[in-house]
């Protein structure tokens, strides 16, 4: 009998184990699983801020400044279409062009497109030999393509061409101390290519000039010292909001301080043709 016992307390202790077990296993498993959707949560909040610090950098100066109205746009060197998609669904851009090198990019973004409904013509080409005639576009735009051309001053040409006024050009400012692409290829997917030559704001006022573009016209600010965007868009590397918020507030700071904010990292240029201007002039007398 004593016996029986002993194997009766024994089996207890095993079904209380069993069951001790099963429910720490459970408990563990939700909470690993209430962690995993927190991490993802974060890392999708992060990608979203890297792609609005992305995008603000390059449009903010031009969007304060109405260069984004008019009835048709080209970007050349569209990549996967995100400005696109910001000129047709929020700028309301009747209709757009894209434009780029790239096979693999522009049969992507047909693809996005195609599947969002939004139509936008997408065409290979070179940027230093658009096939467009002159004076096509109210507004040429292009952003991080000029520094992979072979002859950086022909595009800048072609894309002031093909404009009836508004020139929108971005590029990476040779000034910045922190090297962009090689912070893009350790955080991100970015695998730098044979050509990548980046101009200082002056360098790229001279280009405007040479193409036509009149000297009044043009604005140019220096954005973004951090590569948040590389870091969050790319890789979506998990950090602390509180230092998200604090390293784009600190950046926000740099591109106020004299003579500091000319290293910034992107060289946003605003500039409009001197036919155009003229034209309005003559108009108004």
């Amino acid at each position: 009998m004593w016996v029986s016992s002993m194997k009766t307390f024994e089996l207890s202790l095993q079904l209380m184990s069993l069951l001790f077990s099963t429910v720490f296993s459970f408990t563990h498993a939700k909470k690993k699983q209430m962690e995993n959707k927190e991490i993802e949560h974060a890392r999708r909040r992060a990608h979203e801020l890297g792609e609005q610090h992305h995008i603000q950098a390059r449009l903010k100066t031009p969007e304060e400044l109405g260069y984004f109205v008019g009835e048709t746009l080209i970007d050349v060197g569209c990549g996967y279409g995100r400005f696109l998609l910001y000129f047709k669904l929020q700028k309301k851009i009747k209709f757009c062009v894209g434009l780029d090198l790239k096979k693999k990019a522009i049969h992507s973004t047909k693809r996005l497109f195609r599947e969002k409904g939004i139509d936008v013509p997408l065409i290979i080409g070179d940027a230093q030999n658009l096939p467009f005639e002159d004076d096509t576009f109210d507004i040429a735009f292009s952003t991080d393509m000029m520094e992979h051309l072979p002859n950086i001053s022909k595009g800048v040409q072609e894309i002031v061409r093909v404009s009836k006024d508004k020139v929108v050009i971005c590029v990476p400012n040779k000034l910045n101390p922190v090297d962009m692409s090689r912070i893009a290829e350790i955080f991100g997917s970015h695998h730098p290519p044979e050509i990548e030559e980046y101009v200082t704001r002056f360098q790229l006022y001279k280009m405007l000039q040479n193409s036509g573009i009149k000297k009044e016209t043009v604005v140019m600010v220096e954005k973004s010292f951090l590569p948040l965007g590389w870091v969050f868009v790319n890789k979506r590397m998990l950090l602390p909001m509180s230092l998200v918020r604090f390293s784009i507030f600190a950046e926000g700071f740099l591109e106020k301080t004299p003579l500091v904010k000319h290293m910034a990292g992107v060289v946003v240029s605003c500039s409009r043709k001197a036919s155009s201007v003229n034209m309005q002039k003559q108009s108004r007398s």
